[in-house]
């Protein structure tokens, strides 16, 4: 009997074919016309019933068993690790399902520990079952669940098998395992097959040597080092069959397969991106560079161009020296303005490359505001003179006579809004306005500084780019307007 039992985990080909090999066996003991198997799931706190032949009962699982308290006799020869035999009708009264006579369960064991219950009831006869009987399915019942269990042990195999096989086999990425000792290529998925080239074949009868382009030496010390844990993602070039090589990264860690260290690797194929990030590397240097030879540039512009200008204001200043007519004097007057704003427009384009390299510094100094703007008005004078647009500046008198702030760079700003504003207004007025703001903490002093001008304005369609470098409200090489 036990032979036929232990024979049956062999002979049978799934879980329910070996429950009813053991009910034929068990009959030849004692009568099983009404017998169920119980196995008791632990992770899910359940109770099922995966065999059951009985002339009036159903399989009904309990779910939450760690918590049940109903009148479960199954549960009962579980949690007390012994064998029951019951013919009191009074233990039947909370009993699950139709009351039998007699009732007889035993544990099936493993180890130190209780798997299930095996099971025979009978609805007529109270004596049909004996402590003889318990005695046999006792016998057997450690048998019996060590069968139950190999049997179950050899479908979550198979089924992790199954499991496996899908994850590998279908599987889009490349996918390829190795023996870490040697480097042989143990299994190979139809993904690296169609990547490499080479037929599942011919790759599990390679090392990985044969498609690494690095040295044996290093591709062990790579190795080790994701055996180790120390690396799990690696960057590699890799031969194809048609010689070609491509830039790989490679996600990578060991494994156990039947008590075997192993490792896998999935494999990505990152030759364009590194293409696209070295392109992008050197036009990112070279424009660096360009940006470099531009600042340079514009410095050595500024300088070249100063000195003679220096020069220019130095004879001008000299020539007011001498006996001028008044109309003369006028004359010297406006060149010297003309020349200090032609100094002040290379400041600016020094300023320029200073910004585009993130080192022009805000100073912060005390001043006088409307010294600052006299400075603005004297120098913008003669074009308003010569166009006929009056120039017009506004101070608020609640503004404080002394600020702090950067005298230089509220001046450029102005000097910049005022000089483009008069590009764009041939007649009319020009008007520089200057407005207290109310102050956000004390000793603070806000000031709203606005440029208005009679001028033909910003189209709507072209506000979006006020603030943009080098845009302009009209394009093309002859315009009407030279702002």
């Amino acid at each position: 009997m036990l032979y036929n039992i232990s024979s049956t985990v062999i002979t049978t080909k799934d879980p329910e074919e070996l429950y009813e090999a053991i009910h034929t066996h068990l009959n030849a003991l004692v009568d099983t016309t009404n017998f169920f198997i119980a196995i008791l799931d632990k992770e899910n706190d359940r109770l099922e019933f995966p065999y059951l032949v009985d002339e009036l009962d159903d399989d009904f699982p309990i779910d939450n068993v760690s918590q049940y308290e109903g009148g479960s006799l199954t549960l009962r020869v579980i949690r007390s690790n012994k064998p029951m035999l019951i013919r009191d009708e009074s233990d039947f009264d909370n009993a699950l399902g139709p009351a039998a006579k007699v009732w007889l369960g035993v544990p099936l064991r493993v180890h130190d520990e209780v798997i299930g219950a095996m099971v025979v009831q009978d609805y007529l006869n109270p004596q049909y079952y004996t402590d003889e009987d318990a005695d046999l399915m006792m016998a057997v019942s450690h048998q019996v669940a060590v069968a139950i269990e190999r049997k179950r042990a050899e479908e979550a195999l198979r089924e992790s098998e199954s499991r496996y096989r899908a994850l590998f086999e279908g599987n889009a990425v490349v996918m390829l395992l190795i023996d870490p000792e040697n480097g042989a290529i143990l299994n190979a998925n139809k993904a690296a097959c169609d990547y490499y080239g080479w037929s599942h074949e011919d790759l599990t009868r390679m090392t990985i040597t044969e498609i690494n382009t690095l040295s044996p030496e290093q591709i062990k010390a790579e190795m080790d080092a994701v055996r180790s844990l120390k690396k799990q993602q690696l960057l590699f070039q890799h031969r194809l069959a048609d010689g070609t090589r491509r830039d790989v990264e490679v996600y990578s860690g060991p494994i156990t397969v039947m008590g075997r260290e192993i490792l896998y690797s999935c494999i990505v194929d990152v030759t364009d991106k590194k293409r696209v990030e070295e392109a992008l590397l050197n036009a990112k240097e070279a424009a660096e560079d360009a940006s470099k030879a531009k600042s340079e540039f514009l410095a050595n512009m500024s300088h070249e161009i100063r000195t003679p200008i220096n020069g220019i204001q130095g004879m001008l200043q000299l020539l007011q020296t001498t006996p001028l007519s008044i109309e003369q004097q006028e004359y010297a007057k406006i060149a010297i303005q003309s020349s200090k704003r032609l100094t002040r427009l290379l400041s600016d384009i020094l300023d320029l490359s200073r910004v585009e390299a993130g080192k022009l510094e805000i100073q912060s100094e005390p001043f006088s505001l409307s010294k600052t703007l006299e400075q603005v008005r004297d120098l913008f004078l003669p074009i308003s003179r010569q166009s006929g647009v009056d120039l017009v500046f506004k101070v608020d008198p609640a503004i404080p006579e002394q600020v702090i702030g950067d005298p230089a760079r509220l001046q450029q700003v102005v000097s910049n809004l005022v000089g483009n504003a008069f590009k764009f207004t041939h007649v009319g007025n020009l008007t520089v306005e200057l407005t207290s703001l109310p102050h956000t903490r004390p000793g603070q002093t806000r000031v709203l500084l606005t440029v208005t001008d009679t001028g033909i304005g910003i189209p709507d369609d072209k506000l979006e780019a006020l603030f943009e470098p080098f845009s302009q409200g009209t394009l093309g090489y002859k315009r009407q307007y030279q702002g």
